[in-house]
């Protein structure tokens, strides 16, 4: 399956992508931090084919994350930010989630999260690695993006 943020990338580097607020961000700038957080999942020990959970609110880091873990091969599992201890702790064993994503607004409710059923919690800016992307790391992920069969 070919990953269309490249594909856009590369047909349209400058056009604007993404639009939070008064920030945009074209295709290469948006690409290039998911490239980050890919390589952040990575150095994090996620293999094609684990699932990671993201616990964060809708948002730039959501957004990176998601295209991040289908370029790694991983499975993404969402879930709402409203969920209890009690309700998360069940969704991360049914999901079978060996990673979990949150954000710095949530590290009450995600404390008690690590190792629960084999999961192990990292808080979001622990992913992110800005500046850091080398033209190296970059065709590395571009050519080495996992298929999967689904």
């Amino acid at each position: 399956m070919q990953d269309w943020l490249i594909a856009r990338t590369q047909a349209t580097p400058h056009a604007t992508a993404l639009i939070i607020g008064a920030t945009q961000w074209d295709y290469r700038e948006l690409n290039r931090m998911v490239d980050a957080y890919a390589i952040g999942l990575i150095a994090h020990g996620v293999t094609p084919g684990q699932h990671v959970a993201l616990f964060l609110p809708n948002g730039l880091a959501y957004l990176c994350l998601v295209h991040a873990c289908a370029r790694v091969g991983a499975v993404l599992v969402p879930l709402n930010t409203r969920l209890t201890p009690a309700e998360l702790t069940w969704q991360l064993t049914q999901s079978d989630a060996q990673v979990l994503v949150y954000g710095d607004a949530y590290p009450a409710v995600t404390a008690e999260m690590d190792g629960v059923a084999g999961c192990r919690v990292v808080e979001v800016t622990a992913l992110q690695q800005p500046g850091k992307v080398s033209d190296v790391d970059s065709a590395f992920l571009s050519q080495t993006q996992f298929q999967l069969d689904i």
